[in-house]
């Protein structure tokens, strides 16, 4: 009987330690399943995250192109605020005389001066003065 006994223990340990090997490949295929999920979730969040991050990108020269125009914008107002300074040698009118009538016509902040010696002007003002003078000049520096 202990023959018999022996060869039952022996079986019986044979088949738990079959069970446990099966169980435990079991438990590594299902840890592979789980990590093939895993990489599978981690690949989608991935694409998400690239997906994402290519619209901030769009987004990113969208404003960079809107903030250049805008600094243009302003660069051009800011160049309407800035004085000019010209300075104009008359051929037929008299410097004195386009002074006075000039002057009326500048911005508060305009200057302008005669030289009478090389009957010229010198004007400093806003843009919009200097072009205003510039104009009467057109009109008034002609032959007589």
């Amino acid at each position: 009987m202990s023959k018999k006994l022996a060869v039952m223990v022996f079986l019986t340990l044979n088949l738990v330690i079959i069970s446990w090997l099966l169980a435990s490949a079991a438990a590594d295929e299902k840890t592979d399943i789980d990590r093939e999920v895993q990489i599978h979730e981690l690949r989608e969040k991935i694409q998400e995250l690239e997906s994402a991050l290519e619209e901030r990108e769009r987004e990113l020269v969208e404003l960079t192109a809107r903030l250049e125009h805008k600094r243009a914008d302003m660069e051009r107002e800011r160049e309407k605020e800035r004085p000019k300074l010209v300075m104009i040698s008359l051929k037929h009118a008299d410097a004195l005389n386009l002074e006075e009538i000039i002057a009326k016509f500048l911005t508060p902040s305009g200057i302008i001066a005669a030289d009478p010696d090389s009957n010229s002007l010198v004007i400093k003002d806003l843009p919009e003065g200097v072009e205003t003078a510039l104009k009467i000049i057109r009109e008034l520096d002609v032959p007589r």
